[in-house]
């Protein structure tokens, strides 16, 4: 969904970034995003052609990293101690609404809109 979001952003901004989503864990990979996801992203202009991955060694060229919470932010700076990992959420973890309702997606998405929107206008 974060990326989603930031790719519509971007776009809207004319800025070029190059944006990427991976899991920690190979469990999803391949799969498409969940269909809550895509339907907020459709609701919001901001749906884009995604496959489940797992991090790879590659993704510590990124300038920065995101994660969604502090166990996985953990993860990565052991797997990347040179590479700048941080929370989506400054002082949270954002919660999966993954086994959730729609409303449980729509609140995640209201969560991480304008934390991005931050990151974006702060370049």
């Amino acid at each position: 969904m974060a990326e989603g979001i930031l790719r519509k952003l971007l776009l809207e901004r004319g800025l070029e970034w190059v944006v990427d989503s991976a899991g920690i864990s190979p469990e999803h990979e391949g799969e498409d995003m969940h269909p809550n996801t895509r339907k907020i992203l459709e609701l919001h202009q901001a749906v884009f052609d995604h496959a489940a991955r797992a991090v790879v060694a590659s993704d510590a060229d990124f300038d920065l990293i995101l994660a969604a919470t502090a166990y996985q932010v953990q993860q990565l700076k052991i797997r990347f101690p040179k590479t700048k990992v941080q929370t989506m959420l400054e002082h949270a973890d954002v919660p999966d609404p993954w086994y959730g309702t729609f409303a449980d997606y729509q609140a995640v998405y209201a969560m991480l809109e304008p934390r991005l929107l931050r990151l974006v206008a702060n370049v």
